[in-house]
Parts: C-alpha cells; sequence; structure tokens
C-alpha cells in the first residue's frame, strides 16, 4: 500500500505511464484507506488552483506607460483642496476625522443589526420548510432506503471483488452456481429499488450493475477462463468497482446525516 500511496499524487495529475496508472487504479478499487486518500487529495487540488495568467498580462505595455506618467502628473499636482460652507457638513466630517473609535462602534453595531433583520427570517422560513418536511415523511422513510441501497451496493462488491480475484486453471471449469444465484438475488432486489424514491447517480449505477449481474445470471453452472474473463474486462473498463466505492460513500454520509437530524429533534 505505501508504493501506491507514493504514486498517489502523480496519479491524480496524470503523469503516471498507463501501465503503472492501471496498476494504482486496480489497488485503489479494492483498498479503502487509499480510496479515502485519494478522495482527500482530490478535494486539496480543487483548493489550491494555480493562476493560468498574471493580473498584469491583461494590459499591453503601452497602457502601463502612460499609466505611470498620468500618476506622475497627478502627484506634481497635489491634491485639490475645498472649502466647505456648509456647517452641517462640516460636523459630520469633523466628527469622522477627530473621533474615528466612536465611528468604527456606530458601523460595528449597525452591521450586526442588519444581520440580524437580514437573517433572522431567511432562518425562520429555512426552519418551518425542514419541520414540514420531517412530519410530512413517513417515519423511517429515507433512513430504510439508504441501508437497502448501502446493503445492495455492499453485496454487489463483494460479488465483483470475488469474480476480479478468481483464478481459474487455463482448461478447466469453474462451479458457477454460487455466483449465478447471488446474482439473480442482486437483480430482484434492485427491481424492488427502482420502484423507490432514490437519487439519480444510484440509479444509473444500479442499470450499469444490471448489465454485469444479467450475465452472471444467464452462466452456466459449470463455465470456463474466456467466460470469466469477458465479464472482468466489462467490470475493469466500467470501472464499476471505484463506481460503487463512490456510491457506499455517498449512502453512508446520507445515512449519517438523517440520523444526527433526528437526534437533534429528539432532543
Amino acid at each position: 500500500m505505501k508504493h501506491v500511496q507514493d504514486l498517489m499524487y502523480e496519479y491524480l495529475q496524470g503523469e503516471l505511464d498507463p501501465v503503472r496508472a492501471k496498476q494504482v487504479q486496480e489497488h485503489i478499487a479494492s483498498c479503502n484507506a487509499c480510496f479515502a486518500e485519494l478522495q482527500v487529495l482530490k478535494e486539496g487540488a480543487l483548493l489550491v488552483r494555480p493562476l493560468s495568467r498574471k493580473p498584469s498580462e491583461h494590459r499591453s505595455e503601452a497602457y502601463w506607460h502612460n499609466f505611470a506618467v498620468h500618476v506622475q502628473q497627478r502627484v506634481q499636482q497635489g491634491p485639490k483642496k475645498t472649502v466647505s460652507t456648509d456647517p452641517v457638513r462640516n460636523k459630520i466630517e469633523s466628527f469622522l476625522t477627530y473621533q474615528p473609535q466612536r465611528v468604527l462602534a456606530l458601523v460595528g453595531g449597525l452591521a450586526v443589526l442588519v444581520a440580524l433583520i437580514t437573517i433572522a427570517p431567511f432562518r425562520t422560513v429555512q426552519e418551518e420548510q425542514s419541520l414540514m418536511l420531517t412530519e410530512g415523511s413517513p417515519a423511517g422513510g429515507v433512513m430504510p432506503v439508504n441501508a437497502e441501497l448501502s446493503n445492495y451496493f455492499r453485496k454487489s462488491k463483494i460479488l465483483l471483488i470475488g469474480l476480479t480475484n478468481m483464478t481459474p486453471p487455463e482448461g478447466q471449469t469453474v462451479d458457477f452456481r454460487a455466483e449465478s444465484q447471488t446474482a439473480r438475488k442482486l437483480i430482484q432486489q434492485a427491481r424492488v429499488l427502482e420502484d423507490q424514491d432514490i437519487d439519480n447517480r444510484s440509479q444509473q449505477l444500479i442499470w450499469a450493475l444490471e448489465k454485469i449481474l444479467i450475465e452472471l445470471a444467464n452462466m452456466e453452472d459449470r463455465a470456463n477462463l474466456p467466460d470469466v474473463e469477458l465479464i472482468r474486462t466489462g467490470i475493469r473498463q466500467e470501472n464499476m468497482l471505484f463506481k460503487i466505492r463512490m456510491a457506499e460513500a455517498q449512502q453512508s454520509h446520507a445515512m449519517f446525516s438523517t440520523a444526527d437530524h433526528k437526534e437533534i429533534k429528539q432532543q
């Protein structure tokens, strides 16, 4: 695992050769620790993006020359002094100039007042909407769907990992009855999930998994090496193990968020 972690940044930047990149990708698909580290690196790369151009490059050399000449002329002319005859204006300017601490205190107080006036109605509406959604939904409606999805993805991942690591001797057949039976059960479970209110990404992944599961379910009780290799090639090309891990992470986050929300309401 250590040598894969050393190559993680180069893999993320696309600097590895195809053979090494494929090795790293297959390892990440079967290693939770490396998968989690890759997600951290991706988030860090999104936060730190170098500027493609310097701001000064948007202006020509002639512009900066004329700008310097203009600034020098303004400095030589000096600021224009104006004398105000309005007593009210003079008092305001005197207050702003000679009592900066009071000005800052006044501005800070106004800022807090504006923030309270702006945020309070928004929070009230948001809390009412959240309460309506919670009371209007059936008890335990969200959690069972997420739990069922997580269960489906976990069983599918175990089946695909076992198939990927299978190495039947050349020229001999493999007993596929257990795998075919598991695939048929997962297909039935997917049919039930498709009738539920699930997110679009999970729905797309279920459809992609269904193609592979149907091939497994329709295989003969004993299969040879070419049949196994054909399905394994489809798993690698579609990057199914990586997609399943991403979906599991999403469902786990959704389940924790729902549980935290219920715990807060009970308090």
